[in-house]
Formats: C-alpha cells, sequence, structure tokens
C-alpha cells in the first residue's frame, strides 16, 4: 500500500475524538453503550462527544451531552477539531 493511501486511513485507526449519536441511557445492552464501554475500557484517551436529545448520565458520571448535531455548540467542536 502506498504511503498516500496509508495517510488517508489514518483518520480512521487513530483518530482525534468520536460522536456516538442517539447513545441511550435506558438500554445498557445497547451497541452504542457497548461501544462506549469499550472505548472507556480500553483508555481511548481523545473526546468522545455523545448526542441525544434527553442528555442524562451513564452510571452515575454526567457526561458531555449534545441535543443533536445541529446544537450549536457541537457544531463549535467540529469547527476547531
Amino acid at each position: 500500500m502506498s504511503n498516500s493511501n496509508n495517510e488517508s486511513l489514518e483518520f480512521l485507526f487513530h483518530p482525534r475524538s468520536i460522536a456516538l449519536a442517539g447513545i441511550t441511557t435506558a438500554n445498557p445492552e445497547h451497541w452504542t453503550r457497548t461501544f462506549l464501554n469499550g472505548l472507556l475500557e480500553l483508555g481511548f484517551e481523545s473526546p468522545i462527544y455523545l448526542v441525544n436529545p434527553k442528555g442524562g448520565e451513564i452510571e452515575g458520571v454526567l457526561l458531555g451531552w449534545y441535543l443533536g448535531i445541529f446544537d450549536q455548540s457541537f457544531n463549535r467542536l467540529l469547527r476547531f477539531s
């Protein structure tokens, strides 16, 4: 694989941040919760943005919730990422 192909996949294998749209607080077995738990267990150190119009907390921890992809604060994050 050429160097330009390797660089084009860098964002996939080493993301600077991750947004989980549709994450739920109600169902701990939901795939988004499983994915979040995996990221946390592996020690993912980059920002994780949780997107859900209801907000909430997971396992007693209030996380940075965004109401949707059109939330102004979420859009500001995208511009500066």
